[in-house]
Protein backbone atom coordinates (compact mmCIF):
# COMPACT_ATOMS: atom_id res chain seq x y z
CA UNK A 1 0.00 0.00 0.00
CA UNK A 2 2.85 2.41 0.81
CA UNK A 3 4.32 2.01 -2.66
CA UNK A 4 0.97 2.68 -4.32
CA UNK A 5 0.42 5.72 -2.10
CA UNK A 6 3.87 7.07 -2.96
CA UNK A 7 3.12 6.67 -6.67
CA UNK A 8 -0.11 8.65 -6.30
CA UNK A 9 1.67 11.40 -4.38
CA UNK A 10 4.43 11.51 -6.99
CA UNK A 11 1.89 12.03 -9.80
CA UNK A 12 0.21 14.82 -7.85
CA UNK A 13 3.58 16.45 -7.17
CA UNK A 14 4.29 16.26 -10.91
CA UNK A 15 1.13 18.24 -11.66
CA UNK A 16 -1.77 15.78 -11.86
CA UNK A 17 -4.90 17.81 -11.17
CA UNK A 18 -6.83 16.72 -8.09
CA UNK A 19 -9.38 18.18 -5.72
CA UNK A 20 -9.85 17.92 -1.99
CA UNK A 21 -11.82 19.87 0.58
CA UNK A 22 -10.87 21.85 3.62
CA UNK A 23 -12.23 19.03 5.77
CA UNK A 24 -10.30 16.31 3.97
CA UNK A 25 -7.13 18.39 3.94
CA UNK A 26 -7.45 18.66 7.72
CA UNK A 27 -7.81 14.86 7.95
CA UNK A 28 -4.62 14.41 5.91
CA UNK A 29 -2.86 17.00 8.08
CA UNK A 30 -3.81 15.05 11.21
CA UNK A 31 -2.45 11.83 9.71
CA UNK A 32 0.79 13.49 8.63
CA UNK A 33 1.27 14.96 12.10
CA UNK A 34 0.93 11.45 13.54
CA UNK A 35 3.35 9.82 11.08
CA UNK A 36 6.09 12.45 10.78
CA UNK A 37 7.90 14.79 13.10
CA UNK A 38 5.70 17.88 13.51
CA UNK A 39 7.91 20.25 11.48
CA UNK A 40 8.23 17.73 8.63
CA UNK A 41 4.43 17.35 8.57
CA UNK A 42 4.05 21.12 8.31
CA UNK A 43 6.46 21.24 5.35
CA UNK A 44 4.41 18.59 3.55
CA UNK A 45 1.19 20.47 4.30
CA UNK A 46 2.63 23.72 2.93
CA UNK A 47 3.71 21.84 -0.18
CA UNK A 48 0.20 20.52 -0.78
CA UNK A 49 -1.33 23.96 -0.33
CA UNK A 50 1.21 25.50 -2.72
CA UNK A 51 0.48 23.14 -5.63
CA UNK A 52 -1.64 24.86 -8.28
CA UNK A 53 -2.84 21.44 -9.44
CA UNK A 54 -4.54 20.80 -6.07
CA UNK A 55 -7.93 22.47 -5.76
CA UNK A 56 -9.03 22.85 -2.15
CA UNK A 57 -12.78 23.22 -2.00
CA UNK A 58 -14.49 25.12 0.83
CA UNK A 59 -17.02 23.30 2.97
CA UNK A 60 -20.41 24.87 3.60
CA UNK A 61 -23.27 24.06 5.92
CA UNK A 62 -25.27 22.87 2.89
CA UNK A 63 -22.46 20.46 1.98
CA UNK A 64 -22.71 18.98 5.46
CA UNK A 65 -26.50 18.70 5.23
CA UNK A 66 -26.18 16.84 1.93
CA UNK A 67 -23.45 14.61 3.36
CA UNK A 68 -25.58 13.66 6.36
CA UNK A 69 -28.45 12.69 4.04
CA UNK A 70 -26.11 10.61 1.86
CA UNK A 71 -24.61 9.02 4.97
CA UNK A 72 -28.06 7.93 6.12
CA UNK A 73 -28.83 6.58 2.64
CA UNK A 74 -25.57 4.75 1.89
CA UNK A 75 -23.96 4.30 5.32
CA UNK A 76 -20.70 5.94 4.31
CA UNK A 77 -19.97 8.01 7.40
CA UNK A 78 -19.98 11.79 7.37
CA UNK A 79 -16.47 12.39 6.01
CA UNK A 80 -16.79 9.86 3.20
CA UNK A 81 -20.26 11.11 2.32
CA UNK A 82 -18.91 14.65 2.22
CA UNK A 83 -16.25 13.55 -0.27
CA UNK A 84 -18.98 12.05 -2.47
CA UNK A 85 -21.02 15.27 -2.26
CA UNK A 86 -18.02 17.24 -3.53
CA UNK A 87 -17.34 14.69 -6.24
CA UNK A 88 -20.88 14.88 -7.54
CA UNK A 89 -20.90 18.67 -7.48
CA UNK A 90 -17.54 18.89 -9.27
CA UNK A 91 -18.37 16.18 -11.81
CA UNK A 92 -15.65 13.83 -10.56
CA UNK A 93 -16.02 10.06 -10.78
CA UNK A 94 -12.75 8.75 -9.30
CA UNK A 95 -11.34 8.98 -5.82
CA UNK A 96 -7.89 8.04 -4.60
CA UNK A 97 -8.56 5.89 -1.56
CA UNK A 98 -7.65 2.58 -0.02
CA UNK A 99 -10.91 2.64 1.96
CA UNK A 100 -13.41 0.12 0.62
CA UNK A 101 -16.33 2.10 2.07
CA UNK A 102 -16.29 4.12 -1.15
CA UNK A 103 -17.20 0.96 -3.05
CA UNK A 104 -20.74 1.46 -1.68
CA UNK A 105 -21.02 4.98 -3.10
CA UNK A 106 -23.03 5.06 -6.33
CA UNK A 107 -21.15 6.61 -9.22
CA UNK A 108 -17.76 6.56 -7.49
CA UNK A 109 -14.80 4.57 -8.75
CA UNK A 110 -12.14 4.01 -6.09
CA UNK A 111 -8.58 4.15 -7.42
CA UNK A 112 -5.72 2.60 -5.44
CA UNK A 113 -2.87 3.16 -7.88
Amino acid sequence: MKTRARNIVARINEGEEVATSTVHFAEVANLLEGWFPFEDAKVIQRGIIALDSVRILPTTRQDLVEARALDLEAGLGTSHALAVVFMRREGLGEIYSFDRDFDRAPGVDRVEE
